[in-house]
């Protein structure tokens, strides 16, 4: 008698608690239609994974895009639902940004690509891209900093101790070194067959400058650089910037001095330097604004990632079957193992 009670209860629960699961899982079905995941409640569409997948996607060869796009789905939702996450956490704490303060961000950002706010909104929309999304990005981005603020406030201060510690223990690599500011004409040499030609090219084009040419016209004209639009103008460089030859024949000249024909890998140069800076040895007053920055940045890089790890943690995320194949695939050999264990009830 108590082997059939023990049986009829143990058939009771499992088929109370097969129909529990069944229920709950038809409940999470009907929940995660058309959604990627739940974020403390707040619904992901799957429509909006897409689209931004498919932004990067766009940049792949056709023949890649297949086998990569659920890597890439995968990083697009994580990326919004850690968004999510920090909106949430910003409403929490009281944290808002405005929309003027995030197009300051955007066009500060801007700022070296010499367009207007405008111009570069049509840019987005014209690569099939959302001004609105990259504007929320930016939001998500400066409420983020705001709560790494808020609740790290006494971590991240850097103290003048720790300044100068680390001015002390790297002034070698503070210290700035020789730097040569030139101008150059590159006659690129495709093959060998190419090589006398250019080199002739470039005889003539030196013998012109030294007749009285302007070198930056030739250059315009003439050299196979990007530095051509420039006038041949490649900025400051310290030495191990360039490659050998010309960094040798570079670093020879005296400001206002012109080489002779220079060989590289490259082609034919004609260098031109026009400025010189002498090493100098690293100053802490000069260094120490800099120094403190470069220390903050760290701690709250640091910050970032305990507080990022903190909510993930402590949210509650609820992923549809697409996003969690490592957990079916778990759920599927527990089952196995199911199918295999006897039930054994001695009397």
């Amino acid at each position: 008698m108590k082997l059939i009670k023990s049986l009829l209860i143990v058939t009771l629960l499992t088929v109370t608690f097969a129909a529990a699961e069944e229920a709950e899982k038809q409940s999470e079905t009907k929940d995660l239609s058309g959604v990627a995941a739940i974020v403390n409640g707040e619904k992901i569409g799957m429509d909006k994974v897409n689209s931004l997948a498919e932004m990067t996607l766009s940049r792949y060869p056709k023949q890649m895009r297949e086998s990569q796009a659920k890597k890439i789905k995968k990083r697009v939702l994580d990326t919004i639902i850690f968004g999510e996450l920090v909106s949430q956490k910003a409403e929490e704490m009281g944290i808002s940004v405005s929309d003027e303060r995030c197009e300051k961000e955007v066009t500060d950002m801007i700022s070296s690509k010499d367009i207007t706010l405008e111009q570069y909104k049509k840019m987005i929309e014209d690569s099939g891209k959302d001004y609105g999304e990259l504007l929320d990005q930016v939001r998500r981005s400066l409420e983020f900093e705001k709560i790494i603020n808020k609740l790290s406030a006494d971590d991240v201060k850097v103290k003048d101790k720790e300044v100068k510690e680390y001015f002390n223990s790297n002034k070698e690599k503070l210290a700035s070194p020789e730097q040569v500011k030139a101008s150059h004409i590159l006659i690129k040499a495709e093959s060998d067959e190419d090589k006398q030609a250019a080199k002739e090219k470039t005889e003539e084009l030196l013998k012109k400058i030294n007749d009285g040419a302007d070198f930056a016209a030739i250059a315009k004209e003439n050299s196979d650089c990007p530095s051509s639009e420039r006038g041949g103008d490649l900025g400051f460089f310290s030495r191990g910037r360039m490659v050998g030859a010309f960094e040798d024949a570079a670093f020879a000249l005296d400001v206002g001095e012109m080489s002779d024909v220079v060989e590289t890998k490259f082609g034919y140069h004609i260098i031109l330097v026009t400025d010189k800076k002498e090493a100098k040895e690293a100053v802490f007053e000069d260094q120490k604004n800099e120094i403190r920055e470069q220390l903050v940045n760290q701690k709250m890089g640091k910050a970032a990632d305990k507080i990022r790890e903190n909510m993930m943690q402590a949210a509650t995320i609820r992923y549809s079957d697409v996003f969690k194949p490592e957990e079916k695939e778990a759920k599927k050999q527990a089952e196995k193992q199911a199918e295999g264990t006897e039930l054994k009830i001695e009397e």
